[in-house]
């Protein structure tokens, strides 16, 4: 969900939920892509439609990793557990990375 509050007019504040995003690396950059298509509304009655694009540096996704493995991980375990499950083998990738194991393809 993006939130936002309007400058120009006083309409107070407004969101657009992104619910079906898609993310990719992107080497070049060396961030992750997140980006949704065709999205309605500019948080007000427009019908117009929008392309939402969000780099995300690793150290972004660090500090995400961070938020998620210091504290949702010890409120709401069975939450983090679920949703993560299905990627367990890049997490277990990423961790060996992170301890200097060389990967091969």
């Amino acid at each position: 969900m993006i939130k936002r509050r309007a400058t120009g007019r006083n309409v107070g504040p407004g969101t657009i939920e992104l619910d079906n995003l898609s993310f990719e690396w992107d080497g070049k950059q060396e961030c992750i892509v997140a980006t949704q298509q065709s999205t309605r509304g500019d948080f007000s009655t427009s019908l117009r439609k929008y392309h939402f694009c969000v780099n995300i540096s690793l150290e972004e996704f660090s500090q995400m990793l961070e938020s998620v493995g210091n504290e949702a991980a010890l409120r709401c375990p069975e939450n983090v557990s679920g949703a993560l499950a299905k990627n367990l083998r890049p997490i277990i990738r990423i961790a060996n990375v992170c301890s200097g194991v060389k990967l091969t393809s």
